[in-house]
């Protein structure tokens, strides 16, 4: 596979060297974040009750891990359903994201509609050359994308796509 990137870390590697821990266990209407921004508090966690993840899952947030709803939405949820989360900080690159959804066969990929608009931008060949069968669906985060887009992504990548709108439940497009 070749040397990591500038500021990436082997997870195999690192987990190989940590120790066991035990956590806490919960259920699926158990609180994991409370938050409140504009709209009444609620917590989050709900897509551990709803099934979206499984324990089996690969998950990718590929959208600005920085963004208020990341650790709510998707990467307390991916580690309480037991899932493995993909953390990539590089640049986008097309040929690298399909890359690392064939290489972890990610299975759940979130991403914002930008990158669905740069992966469309690359084309549908981009697309072709590499092994996506492994992903069960994506979600889109932040602004909706248009319908075309939708439909692009869906016949291109060949799985459903819903629209995470930060409701109890994701929207199907």
């Amino acid at each position: 596979e070749g040397p990591l990137p500038l500021g990436a870390y082997d997870l195999r590697a690192l987990m190989a060297q940590a120790s066991d821990i035990v956590s806490e266990p919960t259920d699926e209407v158990s609180a994991t974040v409370l938050h409140h921004l504009t709209d009444p508090p609620r917590y989050d966690g709900r897509l551990t009750a709803t099934g979206w993840h499984r324990p089996t899952d690969v998950v990718w947030y590929a959208a600005d891990s920085d963004w208020i709803t990341a650790d709510p939405s998707v990467d307390l949820p991916t580690l309480m359903s037991g899932a493995t989360a993909v953390v990539d900080e590089g640049e986008f690159d097309v040929d690298r994201w399909y890359s690392i959804v064939e290489r972890e066969r990610v299975t759940v990929w979130y991403l914002g509609a930008d990158d669905l608009r740069w992966l469309r931008w690359a084309g549908a060949e981009a697309a072709e050359q590499h092994d996506l069968m492994s992903l069960r669906h994506i979600i889109t985060v932040g602004e909706p994308p248009s319908s075309r887009l939708l439909t692009w992504a869906r016949e291109t990548l060949g799985v459903p796509v819903y629209q995470n709108s930060h409701d109890p439940a994701l929207v199907p497009v």
